[in-house]
């Protein structure tokens, strides 16, 4: 095995540990993952990237745009929902 396969197998090993405790899985999108991670990896890997943590980052977040997923709420109307929350909240009465 060469130092790059040998790279990827590990960096797909510990990319999908990650991937699976984050959610639960079903078998088809572990299958899928594999899948995805077997076209992008050599990709990166070839481009030059040999730092594993570097690959998995990469994989993860690579993972995370081909989910069917809304996506998340932008930060200033997460505050702007805060702030509006400030002015309804009453404070708790003794019984």
């Amino acid at each position: 095995m060469t130092p790059n396969e040998k790279l990827l197998v590990d960096t797909i090993k510990v990319t999908l540990a990650t991937y699976i405790e984050t959610r639960r899985r079903t078998r088809d999108d572990v299958r899928k993952a594999i899948d995805e991670l077997k076209s992008y990896l050599p990709k990166l890997i070839e481009d030059g990237i040999d730092d594993r943590t570097q690959l998995v980052v990469k994989a993860l977040v690579r993972l995370r745009e081909l989910e069917d997923r809304p996506a998340p709420v932008p930060v200033w109307m997460r505050r702007r929902a805060e702030i509006a929350d400030l002015g309804q909240s009453r404070p708790p009465t003794a019984p």
